[in-house]
């Protein structure tokens, strides 16, 4: 296994057991050669904002979008 693969696999162990199941199938579909696919330069800079988001902590933890669903709307 490469150094960057395990790295992403350390990050993959936060994750919820639904998203790991997800990107589970996404390797292995990968892995099979059954899943293919270019993404546009659109869905690339998606990817990217996305992803400087959640480095800038701008996304909600799941703590709080739980006591954010959970609350009592008033």
């Amino acid at each position: 296994m490469t150094k960057l693969l395990e790295e992403a696999i350390a990050k993959l162990k936060a994750l919820s057991e639904e998203r790991q199941d997800r990107v589970a199938e996404l390797f292995l579909h990968l892995a099979e050669g059954e899943a293919e696919y270019d993404l546009t330069q659109e869905q690339i800079e998606g990817i990217e904002l996305a992803l400087a988001q959640n480095d800038a902590g701008e996304f909600a933890t799941d703590e709080e979008v739980a006591r954010a669903l959970h609350a009592p709307w008033a």
